[in-house]
C-alpha cells in the first residue's frame, strides 16, 4: 500500500510528466508532420491517411521521450519540494532519503514497463505500418498529382509533363517523362498519349506513339520507338532504409544477430530496445537524488540538470551504437554502457545526498544560475 507521503510525491511528478511528454512529442514530431502534410498538398494524399501515418509514427519516439519526461518531472518535483523546505521538514520528522525515493522508484517502474512494451512490441509494429501506409498513400495518389502544362515530380526520380489531360481517369496527351531510376536511368520518354496508373511495383504508363532516348554504357544516344508500350518505373522511398532494423521483431533480431547471419547491427538494435526500459529505473533514481538541494532555484536547476543528463546519456548511447555497429566492442557492452555509467552516478549521488553532502561543483552551479536569473530580471526592469 502507498502511504500518504508516497501518493503526494507521485502526484507532484505526474502533471510535469504529462506536460513534458506532450510538449516534447509535439516538438520532435514537427519535422515529420511537415513532410507528411506536404503529401497532402503535393501528392493529393487524403488527410485521413496522413493523420493515420502520423499516429503510426508516434511510438517511434516514445521510448526516447518517456525516460526524458520522467527525469524532468522527478527533478522538477523534488527540486520544488526541496526549495520549499518540504524535504528538510521530512528529514526532521525521521523520513529517510530512501523513503523519499521509494515513490520515485515505483513511478519509474511503471514508466519502465511502458517503455519496454513500446520499444519491444509496439514500435516495430508501428514502424512497419507507417512504411506500408506511406507507400500505399504515395502510390495510390500518383495518378492524382499529374497536372496539365506543369512539370510534376510523381515520385523520387520520376518527372512527368503532359500538355493535356484526357477525359478518361489518368489519361494524358503529349507526354514527356524523365526517369533517374533503373532500368531507365537517365531516359527521356515521349508519347502521343497514355494512361497513368499505379501499383505495388511502382507507376505504370500505357503509352501510344512512344519514343525512348537513353545513353548506353558507351555514351552513345540510343532511340527506341514503338506504337504501343507499357512502361513501369519503380518508386524509391526514402523511409525504407532508415526503418529496416526498427521494423524487425525481437525474435527476428535474435535470429539475425546470434544466428547464421551474425548481424552486428541486429545485435545493437536488440540490446538498445532491452536497455531503454532499464534506463528509466536508473534515470528516475538519479533524478530523485540530484533533485534534492538547499537552494531556491528549483525549476531552472531541474531543467538544466535534465538537459545535461539527457545529453550525456544520448551522447553515450550514440557512441555505443557507433562502436557496436563497427565491431569495435561487443554490442551488449556498447548499448548497456550508458546504463552502467548512469547507475554508478545514481549510487554516488545517493550516498552524497544521504549524508547531506553536496555534490562537487553543485554550489558553484547553483550560484551561477542565481546570478544569471538576477541579471535577466535586472535587464527586464
Amino acid at each position: 500500500m502507498l502511504s500518504k507521503l508516497d501518493r503526494y510525491t507521485i502526484t507532484e511528478c505526474l502533471p510535469t510528466f504529462g506536460v513534458s511528454l506532450g510538449v516534447l512529442s509535439f516538438v520532435l514530431m514537427m519535422p515529420r508532420v511537415a513532410r507528411l502534410f506536404d503529401l497532402v498538398v503535393a501528392k493529393g494524399v487524403p488527410l485521413y491517411d496522413t493523420l493515420t501515418m502520423l499516429l503510426y509514427s508516434l511510438p517511434a519516439i516514445l521510448p526516447l521521450l518517456l525516460p526524458l519526461s520522467l527525469l524532468l518531472s522527478v527533478l522538477m518535483a523534488m527540486g520544488r519540494m526541496s526549495a520549499d523546505s518540504e524535504v528538510a521538514a521530512m528529514r526532521s520528522c525521521g523520513v529517510s532519503l530512501a523513503q523519499n525515493i521509494r515513490p520515485i522508484f515505483l513511478l519509474s517502474l511503471v514508466v519502465a514497463i511502458l517503455t519496454g512494451i513500446t520499444s519491444v512490441w509496439v514500435q516495430p509494429i508501428s514502424e512497419n505500418n507507417f512504411r506500408e501506409a506511406l507507400q500505399a498513400s504515395v502510390v495510390n495518389g500518383i495518378n492524382l498529382s499529374a497536372e496539365a502544362g506543369t512539370f510534376t515530380n510523381l515520385a523520387k526520380g520520376v518527372t512527368l509533363y503532359a500538355e493535356h489531360v484526357g477525359e478518361e481517369k489518368g489519361s494524358l496527351e503529349d507526354i514527356f517523362i524523365h526517369s533517374s531510376n533503373k532500368p531507365l536511368a537517365g531516359a527521356v520518354i515521349t508519347a502521343r498519349r497514355g494512361v497513368i496508373s499505379s501499383g505495388d511495383q511502382g507507376v505504370s504508363f500505357d503509352l501510344e506513339g512512344v519514343e525512348i532516348s537513353q545513353l548506353d554504357t558507351a555514351g552513345q544516344l540510343r532511340r527506341t520507338t514503338a506504337n504501343k508500350s507499357r512502361i513501369t518505373l519503380p518508386i524509391e522511398f526514402t523511409e525504407r532504409t532508415s526503418l529496416r532494423d526498427a521494423e524487425k521483431s525481437i525474435s527476428a533480431l535474435i535470429s539475425e544477430g546470434y544466428g547464421e547471419l551474425n548481424n552486428e547491427a541486429a545485435r545493437v538494435e536488440l540490446h538498445r530496445r532491452l536497455a531503454l526500459p532499464i534506463s528509466c529505473l536508473i534515470i528516475g533514481l538519479l533524478g530523485a537524488s540530484l533533485g534534492m538541494h538547499h537552494s531556491r532555484s528549483g525549476k531552472s536547476r531541474g531543467i538544466l540538470l535534465a538537459l545535461a543528463i539527457f545529453f550525456i546519456y544520448y551522447a553515450l548511447s550514440s557512441l555505443g551504437t557507433s562502436l557496436g555497429k563497427n565491431g569495435k566492442i561487443a554490442a551488449g557492452v556498447a548499448m548497456w554502457m550508458p546504463n552502467f555509467i548512469m547507475a554508478a552516478l545514481a549510487v554516488y549521488a545517493f550516498k552524497r545526498k544521504n549524508t547531506e553532502r553536496p555534490l562537487p561543483l553543485e554550489a558553484q552551479i547553483i550560484s551561477s544560475i542565481a546570478r544569471v536569473k538576477g541579471r535577466l530580471k535586472g535587464g527586464a526592469k
